[in-house]
């Protein structure tokens, strides 16, 4: 009896081992691809592992809606440093202006052709930005809605990762990356690495969305109404 009891426990022990945790296979699937990119991969050292399920109406743990945020993030900053360089070309135009008398030295109105030539560019670019922002709103509109909706679908797990590897320059570099999965974490679905989530960095989402309401709203109101 006792030799029976002794074989079930060691059966049931090497079947769970040989089940790796969910940690385990997600870092497995990290460290392969992880490695395929690194300058120096057997310098990979796993620091720390944080996973956690996948929700439709959760924006951070929505690759999605994370890639959709990155790349907003993006065209908004790239929307406000041209504006910023439209308002300098104003400016400067304003400089170089014809005075009260009508009189214009042949240096300023070189200037001032100039500078209003940088305005145009920049309104051009300025609306550019703008159309992309829109387009991208306008494209994933399924996607915003499942958030305005309040749908709560699993739809895989997310690791965070932090690890450490050396550089070029064999410095010990620590970085962190999000990688997303299916729901069994047999593949990677998507991955963003700290430049991804550098473009985050600095985004006002209160300034974005004074500065676009009207659009994005007009979109939804459109899109809800058909």
């Amino acid at each position: 009896m006792k030799k029976l009891l002794f074989v079930f426990i060691l059966a049931v022990m090497q079947v769970s081992c040989s089940e790796p945790t969910n940690e385990k296979k997600a870092s497995r699937l990290i460290e392969s691809d992880l490695k395929s990119q690194l300058y120096n991969p057997d310098t990979y050292k796993m620091i720390e592992i944080q996973l956690d399920s996948c929700f439709t109406d959760e924006m951070g743990s929505n690759a999605n809606v994370l890639d959709l945020g990155i790349k907003i993030a993006k065209l908004y900053k790239e929307y406000k440093e041209i504006k910023d360089e439209a308002e300098e070309a104003e400016s400067s135009m304003t400089i170089y202006a014809p005075r009260y008398s009508g009189y214009q030295s042949a240096h300023s109105q070189q200037q001032y052709e100039k500078h209003k030539k940088e305005l145009e560019l920049a309104r051009r670019k300025l609306e550019s930005r703008k159309d992309q922002i829109i387009s991208l709103y306008k494209n994933n509109m399924e996607l915003i809605q499942n958030i305005v909706n309040k749908e709560h679908d699993f739809t895989g797990m997310v690791a965070t990762l932090y690890y450490s590897a050396e550089n070029m320059f064999g410095h010990d570099v620590k970085e962190h990356v999000i990688y997303f999965f299916d729901k069994d974490i047999t593949k990677i679905l998507d991955s963003f690495d700290e430049n991804d989530l550098d473009e985050l960095n600095g985004f006002d989402a209160e300034e974005f969305k004074f500065e676009f309401e009207e659009e994005l709203t007009n979109e939804l109101i459109n899109e809800l109404g058909k």
